[in-house]
């Protein structure tokens, strides 16, 4: 019966956003960056969620080498860093830090200082409105694929 203390403890000292569910966190993070531009919030899609998972282990068996897969109908977004050493908000935050090189108006992947903002504007493209993501191990490395539905980043069109 000592067990229970000290799970009690156990849990206690646990950091709450790592007892809240991964697709929360998830949807979370991708929502506040939405919210700070005027986009409708997205929806978890488990579909979408399935075909990440079975992408983040593919990556994953390759080597932990990053390359986006030849999916129609959905965005996609990935990360690679060192296993266990960021949260799922830090994975996110970090496609959103390309926000500060985003110019919003007509969508460009590469904005004429040569920076990368796919990835933010994914996050916030308007007509996006579910996703899906899931994390898989890959030797040292953890691999996290977003899938987004309806895909954003369309040349021509604007974000938000």
């Amino acid at each position: 019966m000592r067990i229970l203390p000290v799970l009690a403890v156990l849990l206690l000292a646990t950091p709450a956003a790592a007892q809240e569910p991964f697709a929360s966190r998830v949807l979370d993070a991708h929502n506040s960056e939405r919210a700070a531009v005027g986009t409708a919030p997205l929806t978890w899609s488990e579909p979408l969620e399935r075909d990440a998972q079975a992408w983040a282990e593919t990556l994953a068996r390759k080597g932990g080498g990053l390359e986006h897969a030849d999916q129609r109908g959905q965005g996609e977004n990935l990360w690679m860093g060192p296993a266990n050493a960021y949260s799922v908000e830090q994975m996110v935050a970090g496609w959103a830090a390309e926000k500060r090189y985003y110019s919003p108006g007509v969508f460009a992947d590469v904005v004429q200082s040569g920076n990368v903002v796919g990835h933010y504007t994914q996050i916030v493209w308007r007509s996006t409105t579910e996703v899906g993501c899931a994390v898989a191990r890959a030797a040292e490395n953890e691999v996290l694929v977003c899938r987004y539905g309806p895909p954003g980043n369309y040349i021509g069109k604007t974000a938000y």
